[in-house]
């Protein structure tokens, strides 16, 4: 069975992909596959906390105008 090793620096919080087992512990770490890490690195960039921030960033927390909540709304 193949267990993968933890990243060569984890506290410098930056992604650092040189093998297979930095792309699985990433992947272990944000729920996410590979392709969608990939896109992640690509397009967030490489900074951990940045990257977990856009995942779990909450829509409804939005806003619509400086200092006023978006309103949500659901069509039935």
């Amino acid at each position: 069975m193949y267990f993968p090793q933890e990243p060569q620096h984890p506290e410098d919080e930056r992604i650092v992909i040189s093998g297979r087992s930095d792309i699985d512990f990433w992947c272990r770490r944000f729920s996410i596959s590979p392709f969608t890490l990939f896109q992640l690195v690509k397009t967030v960039g490489n900074d951990a906390r940045q990257i977990g921030e856009f995942l779990h960033k909450n829509e409804g927390e939005r806003l619509d105008k400086i200092g006023e909540p978006m309103k949500s709304i659901s069509i039935l």
